[in-house]
């Protein structure tokens, strides 16, 4: 089974730079996994992933979210299918600061 820390977060972000954020997951599996699809809630996110999750060991996704510009509050997603059959939705959502 693979675990994310946090898979869900609120937080206020500039509106004046990307912003990344990290979420930390653990992978329960005996075994190695691989993501096999990844869909964004929209075209300001972008994702880095590992290209394998070693076994019973923690792994980290990084989430970009380019909000330049934009003024209010924010919702975005990515879902990730892995290899195994778990599937997982990390979001990030809050209010644009100038």
């Amino acid at each position: 089974m693979i675990v994310f820390e946090q898979p869900t977060i609120r937080v206020n972000i500039s509106n004046k730079k990307p912003y990344t954020h990290t979420f930390r997951g653990f992978n329960h599996f005996s075994v190695p996994v691989h993501i096999t699809k990844t869909t964004k809630g929209c075209s300001c996110t972008s994702t880095a992933i590992p290209s394998e999750i070693s076994p019973n060991s923690y792994f980290d996704i990084q989430m970009t979210i380019d909000k330049v510009g934009q003024t209010g509050y924010f919702s975005t997603h990515i879902d990730l299918e892995f290899d195994l059959g778990n599937a997982q939705k990390l979001k990030v959502n809050g209010q644009l600061e100038s």
